[in-house]
């Protein structure tokens, strides 16, 4: 239980620190935005914070927040075919 309460607020604030204090000019724009996702995703993965499920759809929804990419792009591998086979 003290875990995922952790968990549930490493996250964010992995995902705070890496946004801001990674240097800017080492990786392109969007690279240090997924890679401060990446990070929150995968504390959140391994504390099981949040249900799976919700973790996942993480990247669906900041991605647009983000600029990283358009939400019909972010929303694409979730309606692959293969996906709803599983």
């Amino acid at each position: 239980m003290l875990t995922k309460r952790i968990g549930l607020l490493l996250g964010p604030t992995l995902f705070i620190l890496i946004y801001i204090l990674v240097p800017k000019g080492l990786i392109s724009p969007n690279a240090y935005k997924v890679l401060a996702l990446a990070a929150w995703v995968i504390c959140w993965w391994v504390t099981e914070a949040v249900p799976f499920p919700v973790t996942a759809l993480l990247p669906l929804i900041t991605f647009p927040l983000l600029g990283v990419m358009p939400l019909s792009q972010s929303a694409a591998p979730y309606a692959n075919p293969i996906i709803f086979l599983f």
